[in-house]
């Protein structure tokens, strides 16, 4: 069942770049911390000798990227204003464009 539209403002171009920008940006950082959290861990491992110090900064960590895969999939489409990352099951972070309106990120 597809998603209702809502009716956004027209975005002009600066806008929709900026947006595209953000979604980017928010993109970048949600894999970066979530594919970094193997080798923190490890780390963390190697460098902590407490063990409940260790688990509180592996659960920081843990916090941080799922917060940011939260915020990037929850982006809104600069263009039309509904979820960008929406897909057909649950939110794809790897969808390189708007299931609604169909604005790509290149």
């Amino acid at each position: 069942m597809p998603l209702p539209r809502r009716h956004a403002p027209v975005a002009t171009s600066g806008d929709v770049l900026v947006g595209i920008r953000a979604i980017r940006r928010r993109r970048l950082t949600a894999i970066i911390l979530l594919l970094t959290l193997v080798p923190a861990f490890l780390t963390v491992d190697y460098l902590v000798a407490s063990e409940t110090a260790a688990r509180i900064l592996i659960g920081l960590w843990l916090a941080a990227g799922l917060t940011a895969y939260f915020r990037a999939t929850l982006s809104p489409c600069p263009r039309c204003g509904l979820l960008f990352h929406t897909g057909f099951i649950s939110f794809d972070l790897w969808i390189r464009r708007c299931p609604n309106c169909r604005l790509e990120l290149r």
